[in-house]
């Protein structure tokens, strides 16, 4: 089969399977940042920790479902 290098529906055809980077991903690798930090800090800042690392997860989850709400089904 010949492809043209012009053709457009093509070329977004072949790329459709390329891994990105996903914005919720990097979110939710940023929620353990806070738990490593809370070994370092004193007992006190436990609980402050635990509710930033929750927040960022529960961010990325909400990036996640709007991003497939957005998502277009394909045909």
């Amino acid at each position: 089969m010949d492809k043209r290098i012009d053709d457009v529906e093509v070329l977004q055809h072949d790329h459709a399977h390329v891994p990105r980077y996903e914005p919720w991903i990097g979110v939710a690798m940023a929620a353990f940042i806070p738990l490593g930090v809370m070994f370092i800090l004193p007992p006190s800042f436990l609980w402050p920790m635990v509710a930033a690392a929750g927040l960022l997860l529960l961010t990325s989850i909400v990036i996640l479902v709007r991003q497939e709400r957005r998502a277009k089904p394909e045909t």
